[in-house]
């Protein structure tokens, strides 16, 4: 079993190699770590909106998690404007956060 994973409010995903299930284990975390040893973009939306316009400024299009203010992954259109800019778009005005990788 392998893959990344993360939970970037107040929680940490412990995965176990051996075969068995991970467990999730309550415990304040930092940014979420890539594998590759950097930190994701994070653009917070605080005012509700339904097209949000995220300048990560990667240069490349990164792999992208929506999160709504308690730190749930959610579902979202996200559209790579350029490789430095994208957008995410809900069919409701909403606040959260987006990270970028």
């Amino acid at each position: 079993m392998s893959g990344l994973a993360f939970a970037p409010v107040g929680r940490t995903l412990i995965t176990i190699l051996s075969g068995t299930q991970g467990a999730v284990a309550d415990a304040p975390t930092p940014a979420p770590v890539l594998a590759s040893g950097g930190k994701p973009y994070v653009h917070a939306q605080a005012s509700a909106a339904t097209t949000w316009v995220v300048n990560h400024n990667r240069g490349y299009r990164p792999l992208v998690a929506v999160l709504n203010p308690a730190g749930a992954e959610i579902t979202a259109e996200v559209t790579h404007v350029s490789d430095n800019q994208l957008t995410v778009s809900f069919s409701t005005a909403r606040t959260g956060q987006v990270l970028a990788e």
